[in-house]
């Protein structure tokens, strides 16, 4: 996001700036790279083993889902999973030790915009300007569509004649007329002439693999499979009931779609039931993952040497489950269902690329230089249980939107183990560092943090494991000689990690300190990962998800630092 942008005026941001739940930590320039662990045979003169206690007490609300509505339990006790905290961790690691980006999905988003900014609407308008009307079928080799037959030079034309919604009627002469929807109000018809047995267009496996990875796709039809069975199931809503109507289609399935020319050898069929239909970007995810070293496969980071890399090495780390700790009484609320989630998803660009502050012109997942925000990072909030800023609905809701949760409340103590062998002062630097947040910052775990579940408070106390001392005497006086030795101070270990890492990141990243919670990507997660903010004047309606009727205006969500 330029400076131009994050220095405006107040007034400005008003009227630009998104507000949600969460925010992102930009991803880094640099990559620092180690190399792979060392054999795993042996203890290592030059490497620490031990473990590290943790005491951890929930600051808000915290579920972990076990059976039904039920906290995560063992044997009836309730525990936060060493998994959880594992991947707690790893993500932190991830974001300080200027690693890789490791958990991305890769894939195609589609968008269609109608009634969207200027430069979006003729984006889309541009991409379906030559869109034509068939039947899609299919057979052994895969898809294809049967052109519909051309009158007047057009395959389809829109009728005066209503159907109801998701509804086909054939004709006598062989064509459709079709009702696929409203738009914008609008109720339109269109038919679909007669299929043109003489043509055929094969749909590469590809695009059809695409349509089907379309996550916000209307669930209510799914062309692919109907165009295998040659016939199409509608479910309509009448009445706030779910009614399902079967089709049968002998000709295929009546779409629209656009035949896109990538280059002189390739192109690319894009389909859908309406005739404004749902589009898939040029590029996918993982093509704005910037820069490329982010991703490559030949580098091992902090993160994989530290937590194992797949068919490789084993991790040195190991997160025991966090126990209750003793005599605490009536630790959970009551069975309640939480509100409703409704995450923006990638599809949002305001929120999931990076902007340089112009709604005129704002840049989309066909922009191919636009890097992602980055790592996407929940705030603290100091919820109520119910009421309009609660995160609870205050009953259970037994409908297909809500769930049922019985969460721990605030106050309680667990306390776990992180055991470790092998790792470096340099890598055991790293994961004190993540362990012991800057004063007043706190942890998130667990579901429902958008509501403000999850914070966690961890204080954690660091033991060392003598090898050569534990095995020369089986005895130390009259105890058993286990090597281990309690470490008061953890400073030397953090500060050669900082400087291992400030050493080799560029000037930019690092600023003008040399620590690195100062560094301008570090101070945006110690921004983020600080409890005082739950205190500043409304702190929860600064951090709510925004209504459907506010996602319309494409407002800009500001870095963390301008929130």
């Amino acid at each position: 996001m330029s400076r131009n942008y994050q220095q405006g005026t107040r007034n400005n941001r008003r009227i630009q700036s998104a507000n949600a739940p969460y925010n992102f930590i930009p991803l880094n320039e640099t990559v620092i790279q180690v190399e792979a662990p060392p054999s795993f045979d042996k203890f290592h003169n030059d490497r620490f083993n031990g473990f590290i206690e943790l005491q951890i007490e929930t600051k808000t609300p915290l579920f972990i889902r076990g059976v039904g509505s039920n906290f995560f339990r063992i044997n009836e006790l309730p525990k936060i999973p060493g998994s959880s905290l594992r991947g707690m961790i790893s993500s932190l690691i991830e974001i300080v030790t200027y690693g890789k980006f490791h958990f991305y999905d890769d894939y195609k988003l589609f968008y269609r915009w109608i009634a969207d900014q200027k430069n979006l609407r003729k984006y889309y308008q541009k991409m379906i300007q030559n869109v034509e009307a068939g039947y899609l079928n299919y057979e052994n080799s895969g898809f294809f569509i049967i052109p519909a037959k051309k009158i007047n030079g057009k395959t389809f034309y829109q009728t005066e004649k209503r159907l109801n919604p998701f509804t086909y009627q054939r004709q006598k002469n062989g064509s459709w007329i079709i009702n696929s929807g409203s738009m914008e109000g609008k109720k339109r018809c269109w038919v679909i002439n007669k299929p043109n047995h003489q043509s055929k267009i094969i749909i590469p496996a590809e695009d059809s693999k695409i349509y089907e990875k379309d996550k916000n796709r209307n669930i209510c039809i799914d062309l692919l499979e109907s165009a295998k069975k040659k016939h199409l199931v509608v479910i309509l809503k009448k009445n706030k009931r779910k009614e399902k109507k079967n089709i049968q289609f002998p000709d295929g399935i009546p779409i629209f779609y656009v035949k896109l020319t990538i280059n002189k050898n390739t192109n690319q069929i894009i389909f859908g039931h309406t005739r404004n239909f749902r589009v898939p970007y040029k590029y996918s995810t993982k093509d704005h993952i910037i820069p490329k070293e982010l991703i490559d496969e030949n580098i091992i980071d902090f993160s994989q040497a530290i937590f194992g890399k797949k068919s490789k090495w084993a991790s040195r780390i190991f997160f025991e489950d966090a126990n209750l700790i003793d005599d605490q009484n009536n630790i959970f609320f009551e069975e309640t269902s939480p509100k409703i989630l409704a995450s923006p998803k990638p599809t949002c660009i305001q929120h999931y690329l990076e902007q340089e502050g112009n709604l005129e012109d704002l840049k989309h997942w066909d922009d191919k230089n636009i890097k992602i925000r980055g790592y996407k990072i929940f705030w603290h909030k100091k919820t109520l249980e119910t009421g309009s800023n609660g995160w609870s609905e205050g009953r259970i809701m037994r409908d297909t939107q809500h769930t049922i949760i019985k969460p721990i409340k605030p106050g309680v103590k667990f306390k776990s183990r992180i055991k470790f062998e092998n790792l470096s002062k340099i890598e055991l630097g790293a994961l004190l560092f993540v362990l012991n947040l800057p004063q007043d910052c706190c942890h998130k775990i667990g579901m429902a943090k958008p509501l403000g579940l999850g914070s966690i408070q961890i204080t954690s106390k660091l033991f060392l494991i003598d090898r050569i001392k534990r095995y020369e005497s089986l005895f130390d006086g009259e105890i058993w000689n286990t090597g281990i030795n309690e470490i008061n101070n953890i400073d030397d270990f953090i500060r050669t990690f900082e400087k291992y890492i400030i050493e080799r990141i560029t000037k930019k990243e690092r600023g003008e300190s040399n620590q690195l919670w100062n560094t301008p990507r570090l101070k945006l997660l110690r921004k983020m990962l600080n409890w005082k903010n739950t205190n500043l004047p409304n702190w929860l309606r600064r951090t709510r998800y925004m209504d459907v009727k506010e996602f319309k205006f494409r407002r800009i969500l500001p870095r963390p630092d301008d929130v």
